[in-house]
């Protein structure tokens, strides 16, 4: 038989058992059952294995992969050329694993795939395996060759063996010995080739696991890599061979055969802190913080098992603090836990890991505590308030800056603050690593002012500056409206910056020309983006002048490689698509001219379709097209008014230029079309202010109309778009219209920012939001000062539900109504004593040092949007609207003691009012309920009093209500029989209204019924309870 004659062997004609003697036919078990391989135990235990389905399959593939590659190497005779027998080797390999088999990635994709859906996972056949049968020509040939060996003569022995394996190529005795001629002949590479094709029929790990380390020490990678897999696959416990494969795969750039081996080792060995390391740089790298949180956390709670005092013994006599899961370990979980928001973790994992380390891992009633002052130290003022007896835990400052982190993005600024305190007094030369991450929260949770010193500080200092941290802080001084540092940070950012990182420049440059629009310099700005047109288009002509190498050639492999792999060192890369081209965008006085006409005529065109669209959904046409088209335009429209300079100024915005309000919009618009945009802007900007100029009326059409369309109209437009956005889910994106559309000087006076804040009101009750909804209720109550209205706007807007009543716990909320209503009562009262009037005309409350700044920190965020009360006379009554408001945080808290002094407060101010009456009698009857009470008897009867006044103020017209009341009255008393006599009275009236008109209001007819069933249940009337289930509690 001629080697083109040789038949490739199919994976499945052959399987193997446990010994390495050869192959045989298949064997049943005395049973008449076939035996699985001992090996099926170690299946789960690495992916690769499990997808193969045990020992027996591994060896399967292995030899079928072994049979393609000799059938091709027999039929090109490549034997004896070591080019040819690469390329052979890839194709094959290539085939099996692959287009990507050099790095080795998708066998442990496709590994994982088969894990995670159990499918194709199946057991291996036991199988006596025997040596082939060796024909009388090839026992001759393997004797000729043996007796040549012996009389060195090298040349014919290799001959010989070629002639051979052509004839035989499973005998593993050829292969042996064409690897040790090569081996006399001094040509190692080539003997190591052979030993690893010949390993293919001898299935044991440590020799596939020798010649990876060879392939190692020679410098083939991909070549080591094959033989480590073969390793892992014939004995996935072989603890050298996946260390070896992780750490190759690791440097060699293969992250997921690196996860896959330093996987299989974590899963054997979870505490062991050197597989957790290397598993902590390979995740981080590809991105899985998630399992990396969930490694660690692991190794920690095992470790804390082990080793509870945190000390671990050494083999030297010393000891390691928590067995290797030190403080840095500590420090690099709270930072991954921190990095995917997970703050409230990263605290608890700071506490009790330090905890821990210190030997208090008992001491699990610190976490109960809301606070840190567990770690209070010296320079704390908690600490210092405590006195000299309190306890002192040191914290370091690692873990402190990671805690300050937390706190301060979980919202809890105080507390972040104290632990940033103790971080920032250190030398910035020293700790200035820690400053960032702080400075970096400081900024994300818009606190610029506690940003700007901490990156004042790093900027200062040679080793702690960069472009990063200068550009943080132009931007934490344009958003604290500090508009010239700001720029003076962008011009020392523009001087600092390598001229070829232009990307970076011309970041810095748009900046710059925003601050420059913000300050009014339009022709500074225009400069700016001038220049970074210029830049843009000489980089294009480079790129045009200058043609780079083909980046899609692969790179050709060595012919004489020694490897069986062609081991590939670049990497791929692809072309950058070169950018569209755009003239210069400077504009001639007749392009000014056509670009404004232009712009006007699409103002004029969206408007029109917009009444179109309105029309129809009037007309009952199709609401989805009409109100789409309608959005479109006035998102148009919207996004005209806020980009216009003219509407805003600096002050106002607060660091947000146009050009930012436009980009929060979301808009997908090209980046340097955005640019060009800015640039035509500004130009139009200039002309118009020089013709206002020449006019010399610079305010001329600002207070009248803008674009030709009325400021009342644009706020409706505004208003109605916010509404279409809310219902639509985009809350979001309605918040922050009206909030910049807020600080534009057109809607600067009261009634606009009224309707705005009207609006956000709406808004924000839509979609639950009703932390918005009290902050607006807080502005309404600090601008309309001695008014009962805002009080009863904030009644109105948290008149039931759960997160309504949440809402109204707010203690900024309550402490300004305390404020408000002591400051009524003192102005009524003329105690000038008690207060005094700002510059700005509003009233405040006169105390010590500290209640003003806890007024002024309490209102902050309020007096932005607030630059002036609206100006009343001191009222000469005082009204019952804020003692009642008041009152009623303290009732819904069931503080009744604190209620009954504001509603007696009340009380004094209007007896016959009926709402103070009732309230006094709920807050008396909730008083006597308590332990706390003096004399419950006394205050039920007075509570009852106050209820029998409301009666007489309320029957007259609210007869229904006032039953109920009373009858919810008696059942909090348990006098049952009082109460069912005044719920039935509602129930008749609400029967002989329903028989007039049965579509009638039934009013408290559920409510009443529902408690009457109460009261029939714990009385035993199970039958009287079911009836009013039928009549008045079923659908």
């Amino acid at each position: 038989m001629t080697s083109h004659e040789i038949p490739l062997i199919n994976d499945d004609e052959f399987f193997f058992g446990d010994d390495d003697e050869g192959y045989g036919s298949e064997k049943p078990s005395e049973t008449g059952t076939h035996e699985q391989s001992d090996e099926d135990e170690h299946d789960e235990l690495l992916p690769s294995s499990a997808a193969l389905g045990g020992a027996a399959l591994v060896e399967d593939v292995i030899e079928g992969r072994f049979d393609r590659l000799v059938g091709s190497i027999n039929s090109a005779h490549a034997l004896t050329d070591q080019g040819a027998m690469s390329e052979l080797w890839n194709a094959n390999v290539r085939e099996d694993l692959g287009d990507d088999l050099p790095a080795l990635a998708d066998v442990d994709f496709r590994d994982e795939l088969r894990q995670a859906s159990g499918i194709g996972k199946r057991k291996g056949i036991r199988r006596q395996r025997s040596r082939p049968a060796l024909s009388v020509q090839v026992r001759a040939l393997l004797s000729d060759a043996t007796t040549a060996f012996i009389n060195r003569e090298l040349e014919r022995v290799v001959e010989i063996l070629e002639e051979v394996i052509q004839i035989e190529p499973r005998d593993p005795q050829a292969w042996d010995m064409l690897s040790s001629t090569y081996e006399e002949m001094q040509d190692l590479d080539r003997a190591l080739q052979f030993k690893i094709i010949a390993a293919h029929l001898r299935h044991d790990s440590e020799a596939w696991h020798e010649l990876g380390r060879q392939s190692h020490q020679k410098g083939h990678i991909q070549q080591a890599l094959y033989c480590y897999q073969k390793t892992c696959q014939l004995d996935p416990n072989n603890i050298d061979a996946l260390w070896d494969r992780g750490v190759l795969c690791r440097d060699s750039g293969n992250l997921r055969g690196a996860r896959a081996a330093f996987l299989a080792l974590n899963e054997q060995f979870p505490e062991d802190m050197a597989v957790v390391l290397e598993l902590q740089g390979v995740l981080r790298a590809l991105g899985d913080t998630g399992l990396l949180i969930t490694i660690l956390e692991r190794a920690m709670h095992l470790l804390q098992l082990a080793y509870p005092t945190g000390r671990a013994p050494s083999i030297d006599g010393s000891y390691v603090a928590g067995g290797g899961f030190g403080e840095n370990a500590v420090a690099i979980l709270a930072d991954f836990c921190n990095e995917i928001g997970d703050f409230d973790k990263s605290i608890h994992i700071v506490r009790s890991g330090t905890r821990w380390l210190q030997g208090r891992l008992e001491q699990r009633f610190w976490d109960g505590m809301l606070d840190d002052h567990e770690f209070d130290g010296p320079g704390m003022a908690r600490f210092e308030a405590a006195g000299p007896g309190a306890p002192f835990n040191h914290l370091s400052l690692n873990l402190r800056q990671r805690l300050a982190v937390s706190r301060i993005r979980l919202g809890e600024t105080d507390e972040g603050r104290a632990h940033a305190a103790l971080v920032l007094q250190q030398e910035v030369a020293l700790w200035g690593v820690l400053f960032p991450e702080i400075a970096e929260a400081f900024f994300h949770e818009k606190l610029y002012d506690d940003a700007i010193p901490v990156y004042e500080q790093l900027a200062e200092n040679e080793d702690t500056s960069g472009v990063d941290v200068l550009m943080r802080l132009a931007e934490c001084y344009r958003h604290t409206g500090k508009l010239a540092e700001a720029g003076n940070a962008y011009q020392t950012l523009l001087g600092a910056l390598d001229a070829s990182d232009a990307e970076t420049v011309k970041k810095v440059k748009l900046n710059l020309a925003e601050v420059y629009e913000m300050k009014g310099d339009l022709h500074k700005a225009l400069d700016i983006v001038y220049q970074v047109f210029d830049a843009r288009n000489a980089a294009r002509t480079t790129a045009r002048s200058g043609a780079g190498p083909n980046e899609h050639d692969a790179p050709e492999p060595a012919t004489g490689s020694s490897s069986l792999f062609f081991e590939e060192s670049g990497g791929k890369s692809g072309k950058r698509k070169p950018g569209k081209s755009t003239a210069n965008a400077r504009l001639n006085a007749a392009q000014l001219e056509e670009a404004l006409r232009r712009k006007q005529a699409q103002i004029d065109d969206a408007w029109k379709r917009l009444a179109d669209a309105e029309d129809q959904l009037r007309q009952g046409m199709d609401p989805v097209e009409a109100e789409g088209q309608w959005l479109a335009d006035a998102e148009f429209l919207v996004e005209t008014f806020r980009t216009a300079r003219e509407l805003f100024t600096s002050t106002q915005q607060k660091g947000e230029t146009v050009l930012t309000a436009w980009r929060k919009l979301g808009k997908k618009a090209d980046e340097e079309g955005a640019e060009n945009d800015l640039a035509t802007r500004l130009q139009l900007e200039l002309a118009d202010a020089k013709g206002r100029r020449a006019k010399h009326d610079p305010d001329v059409d600002v207070n009248i109309t803008y674009r030709g369309v009325s400021f009342d109209t644009w706020i409706t437009l505004l208003l109605n778009y916010v509404f279409v956005l809310t219902r639509r889910g985009q809350y979001s994106t309605a918040e922050e219209v009206l909030k910049h559309v807020a600080c534009s000087k057109v809607f600067s006076d009261a009634t606009s920012q009224d309707t705005l804040r009207f609006g956000r009101i709406a808004c924000a009750m839509f979609d639950q939001r009703y932390d918005v909804v009290v902050d607006m209720c807080r502005k309404f109550i600090l601008t309309y000062q001695m008014q009962s209205e805002p009080f009863s706007l904030l009644n109105a807007c948290l008149a039931s539900g759960f997160q309504p009543a949440n809402s109204f716990q707010d203690s900024k909320l309550q402490k300004q109504l305390n404020r408000e209503t002591r400051l009524m009562h003192a102005v009524v009262s003329g105690d000038a004593t008690e207060y005094h009037i700002t510059p700005q005309g509003r009233f405040q409350v006169r105390g010590d040092a500290g209640t003003s700044k806890k007024a002024v920190k309490d209102d902050e965020g309020l007096e932005d949007d607030v630059d002036k009360c609206i100006k009343v006379q001191p009222p000469e009554k005082e009204t019952t609207v804020p003692w009642a408001v008041l009152s009623q945080t303290f009732l819904n808290a069931r503080s009744w003691q604190s209620a009954i002094f504001y509603l007696m407060h009340a009380y004094e101010v209007q007896p016959r009012d009926p709402m103070v009456c009732f309230s006094l009698g709920v807050t008396c009857i909730g008083r006597a309920m308590q332990r706390q009470a003096d004399n419950r008897h006394h205050m039920i009867v007075q509570g009852m009093a106050f209820f029998a006044k409301y009666r007489e103020l309320r029957r007259d017209s609210h007869q229904e209500e006032v039953n109920y009341n009373m009858g919810r009255a008696f059942h909090q008393l348990s006098l049952f029989s009082e109460a069912l006599q005044l719920y039935q009275k509602v129930l008749d009236a609400v029967e002989r209204r329903l028989a007039l008109n049965a579509t009638a209001d039934i009013g408290l007819a559920r409510e009443t019924a529902y408690n009457m069933s109460l009261i029939y249940t714990q009385t035993g009337a199970a039958k009287l309870a079911q009836e009013l289930y039928r009549r008045w509690l079923s659908l």
